[in-house]
């Protein structure tokens, strides 16, 4: 698993140094995409249920996410509320 890794880290690195453009463009591209997919509210329920009913050995556990982008200059332009909890439970809040 370390080889395959290492191996995809060697091509990425001279994918990118045979490039003759900028990279800057596309990396910004790709932040604003990852922002706007990152935002929005998770929950993994039906898995957990879904596992639960096929009577798997490890069962997941049931975790809420909220991700929502703040305005917060000092911190910088990508910053974002985030609240966590499992079981369902609003009051188990872990992050």
């Amino acid at each position: 698993m370390r080889f395959f890794f290492f191996s995809l880290s060697v091509a990425l690195f001279l994918a990118n140094t045979a490039c003759a453009q900028p990279v800057q463009p596309a990396l910004e591209t790709d932040l604003k995409q990852m922002m706007t997919m990152f935002t929005g509210e998770f929950d993994n329920f039906q898995q957990v249920w879904k596992e639960r009913e096929d009577k798997v050995s490890e069962v997941h556990e049931h975790i809420h996410s909220l991700f929502f982008p703040v305005m917060l200059p000092a911190f910088g332009a990508n910053v974002f509320y985030v609240k966590q909890y499992m079981d369902g439970n609003p009051q188990k809040i872990y992050r």
